[in-house]
């Protein structure tokens, strides 16, 4: 597996979701155009639950086919570069702590789109509430119906903000997250068949073979000269990072420690 497909498996749980955030707009465009005829909540609301339901359900499926899609691959990778058989290591993970570790990150990656997608559903009754009061106010003040409806204007925000305040377009946040989740799966299953096989250590590689962290050693367990792959990973990695780990080489380039 390269960087290339990885993205791809990406983009198809982003995609998902950005088709979840079109059709809530669209659940306002929809209702907002009769809401001076009358309360149209329960349309509104029935519209968002059944357009959440849906997509909840495609959006978890996604990220549990592109987490096993990752893993496979690196299991198949790590069984072509170290010898160790692929047997080995499946059984390894399933009776292992690995695990169980690996299907709580995949949940804590679900939990937290869908926990975004909930936030969404919140930013849009907003803007529906917005959307009503003008609507309805421009019709007591003369307008037709139809015109007032039509006059609704739908332009939403879709945000996340971090812990350290900062405000993402939820779009972003969820690309990132997914991505995270997706290359730590792909690394640490491939680092997992490397402890499995004997090996420790291992380097970085790029897309680009240019790339001044290309081939950046380190130790699966941190001992010796060469950072483990907890420090390389909180330390050195971007969270939009789609390096991935290989078996060592006898090319190396230490390069500074600012994040890649």
């Amino acid at each position: 597996m390269d960087a290339k497909a990885v993205a791809t498996l990406r983009e198809r749980v982003v995609n998902g979701y950005n088709a979840y955030t079109m059709g809530l707009i669209g659940v306002v465009q929809t209702t907002a155009a009769r809401l001076p005829l009358g309360s149209h909540d329960d349309e509104f609301w029935g519209g968002v639950s059944s357009l959440t339901r849906l997509s909840r359900g495609l959006i978890r499926q996604e990220i549990e086919l592109a987490t096993y899609a990752v893993k496979v691959a690196a299991i198949a990778d790590v069984t072509s570069d170290s010898g160790v058989t692929a047997t080995s290591v499946f059984e390894s993970i399933i009776e292992g702590d690995i695990g169980e570790m690996m299907i709580n990150n995949m949940r804590f990656a679900t939990n937290d789109i869908l926990a975004q997608m909930e936030r969404d559903a919140r930013t849009l009754k907003q803007m529906y509430d917005q959307i009503a009061y003008q609507s309805k106010l421009r019709f007591v003040n003369g307008a037709s119906a139809a015109s007032a409806g039509k006059a609704a204007n739908v332009e939403v925000g879709f945000m996340f903000m971090d812990r350290a305040g900062r405000r993402w377009k939820s779009d972003r946040y969820v690309r990132t997250r997914v991505n995270i989740h997706l290359v730590q799966t792909y690394n640490e299953t491939y680092l997992y068949g490397m402890k499995v096989a004997g090996l420790d250590e291992a380097e970085l590689r790029y897309a680009d073979p240019e790339h001044e962290r290309n081939g950046y050693r380190f130790s699966i367990s941190g001992s010796g000269e060469w950072p483990s792959y907890v420090d390389v990973r909180d330390n050195i990695l971007k969270p939009n990072s789609l390096a991935l780990v290989k078996k060592s080489s006898m090319t190396y380039n230490r390069g500074d420690t600012d994040g890649v």
